[in-house]
């Protein structure tokens, strides 16, 4: 009896020291994915809280644009010491281009660095920004969407979603690869060419005779390679970096339409942190973004050269092939003065009809 006793005691004292030595350790982490609840962790060090960002793309790692991703990881990191951990996630490991901006909107990701006409696949509201030959220069996008009233317009839309633009970034003038050469509207007949799952480019290449197949990005490269699309139109650098170029043969330099990229990040998570924080992402960002469309034009020339290297043969548009992009851009410019909103359109009209 004395010896069972003896256990009994021997046993309550060790599940009290265990209780004990756990007793002073706390959990101090959550989830950085939800803007609703925006603290990541404690720092020991200070003791003051970490905010987690997941930053999302659907862009391949070793591209310009994710290159800038990582400029802005590494800016943040530093200047918040500590504070801040962004958490890149490239590749469409989250989704493709439409299902991140739309998890930004509902805050269950952060950040999203996304092709404007991608973001308009989610907010059809948005989708005016990719009407064919609204620029004729990159001068003129500078002027009317990155530092004019296209890019506020297209802020405030966004925000009406719950996103805010804090950052820009480009996909340059959209060209088309092809396994044909294209000369003429009548090259482009019957071809299976990859677009924006949006009614302006579908309408676009549909008034080319071409056959517009819509479909994520991030399912470009396995469709050329089974035959399911026969081209796609992107930007030199894009369809260089993304090795889209592999599968084609001919590049056709139509400049048909402007392409840019939006760095964008949940309204209410922005709002949750201190307003430091908050000036250093906007910084950043802004700054993350301007790098990545410099050295997007200053590369432009050279991503030609090595794909004319790799044997992509790389053409001029034709006199006869402008005319007919011309001609189709005419056709979805009327048909669509009335769909979007009527303040940007208006300013559109009146300050970009070619």
């Amino acid at each position: 009896m004395k010896h069972r006793m003896l256990c009994l005691i021997m046993s309550l004292s060790l599940v009290a020291a265990m209780i004990s030595s756990c007793g002073g350790a706390s959990s101090g982490s959550s989830s950085g994915n939800n803007s609703n609840n925006s603290s990541g962790s404690s720092n020991a060090a200070t003791n003051e809280q970490v905010y987690k960002i997941t930053f999302a793309s659907d862009v391949q790692t070793g591209t310009p644009l994710v290159n800038a991703m990582e400029r802005f990881k590494t800016n943040v990191d530093e200047r918040s010491g500590g504070r801040i951990e962004v958490s890149l996630a490239p590749d469409g490991v989250l989704g493709n281009g439409r299902e991140v901006t739309d998890a930004v909107s509902q805050g269950t990701i952060e950040m999203n660095f996304t092709g404007d006409n991608t973001a308009a696949v989610a907010f059809p509201e948005l989708s005016f920004i990719g009407l064919p030959r609204m620029y004729a220069s990159d001068s003129e996008a500078d002027k009317h969407y990155f530092n004019g009233f296209i890019g506020e317009r297209l802020k405030e839309l966004f925000l009406e979603r719950g996103i805010r633009v804090i950052g820009w970034g480009e996909n340059n003038f959209r060209c088309l690869s092809t396994n044909k050469p294209v000369a003429s509207a009548d090259d482009l007949k019957g071809q299976k060419i990859r677009v924006i799952e949006n009614d302006i480019f579908l309408t676009f290449f549909a008034e080319l005779g071409a056959n517009p197949t819509p479909m994520a990005f991030t399912e470009l490269t396995t469709a050329l390679q089974q035959g399911t699309v026969d081209g796609q139109d992107n930007g030199p650098i894009l369809t260089y970096s993304t090795k889209v170029y592999e599968n084609q043969k001919y590049y056709t330099l139509t400049n048909h339409a402007y392409s840019g990229y939006v760095i964008i990040i949940n309204d209410n998570f922005m709002k949750s942190l201190p307003e430091d924080l908050q000036i250093i992402i906007t910084e950043e960002a802004e700054s993350a973004g301007k790098w990545q469309i410099e050295q997007n034009r200053a590369e432009t020339s050279k991503v030609l050269e090595a794909m004319a290297e790799s044997g992509v043969t790389i053409n001029e548009s034709t006199p006869e092939l402008d005319a007919a992009m011309d001609a189709a851009a005419n056709v979805v410019w009327e048909k669509f003065r009335d769909t979007y909103d009527a303040e940007v359109m208006s300013y559109i009209f009146e300050n970009l009809k070619q």
